[in-house]
């Protein structure tokens, strides 16, 4: 609801549609180590930066969720320091530095010379491909090996209850279920 009331308030600037980051943040929640819900929130945070949109949007949450493996930040502060550095690219350019993103001298001056012509989605997608280049891949590949396992297990679980409370009399006799089986587990631990 909050991504669909930033959407709105937006005038839809990111050019996406709360069904489509819906169906995003299912997508990188089962190829990452992000939650679904993780991603709506970046998404809503993000939406709130008009001038990223589209295809953009997309690789800057991929982004964000690559630069918080690497750097071991939450997704949320990832999708904020790129939104800020997308919508300023050449202050951005200096706060991702600071955060351990390198950018040569020439990027530097190339970007600054494409916002200085106008061409600001020429510098975002510069500074994107910056980015993908030093931690790209990084929020999959962390989401490999038992860790992974594990976490994919827990968010395919949390979806199934979710879907199944969603049916009252389905619901109340999982509930039931799951609540026997703790106590079994619990005798079994005693």
């Amino acid at each position: 609801l909050r991504l669909e009331s930033v959407l709105k308030a937006t005038g839809y600037a990111s050019g996406l549609t709360g069904a489509q980051l819906a169906d995003l943040a299912d997508a990188m929640e089962s190829s990452t180590m992000a939650t679904a819900e993780g991603v709506m929130d970046a998404a809503s945070v993000l939406a709130t930066f008009r001038s990223i949109a589209g295809n953009t949007f997309i690789r800057t949450i991929k982004a964000a969720q690559d630069l918080s493996a690497v750097f071991g930040q939450d997704l949320r502060s990832s999708a904020v320091q790129l939104g800020k550095a997308l919508e300023d690219p050449v202050e951005g350019v200096t706060a991702l530095k600071r955060v351990g993103v390198t950018f040569t001298a020439g990027q530097r001056e190339m970007i600054a010379a494409m916002v200085e012509t106008g061409d600001v989605a020429g510098a975002q997608k510069l500074i994107l491909e910056t980015l993908e280049r030093q931690v790209g891949g990084a929020g999959a590949a962390e989401a490999g090996g038992l860790t992974g396992a594990v976490h994919h297990l827990k968010s395919a679980w949390g979806n199934l209850l979710e879907e199944m409370a969603r049916t009252p009399i389905v619901g109340g006799v999982v509930n039931s279920t799951l609540e026997t089986i703790t106590r079994a587990l619990d005798r079994m631990r005693g």
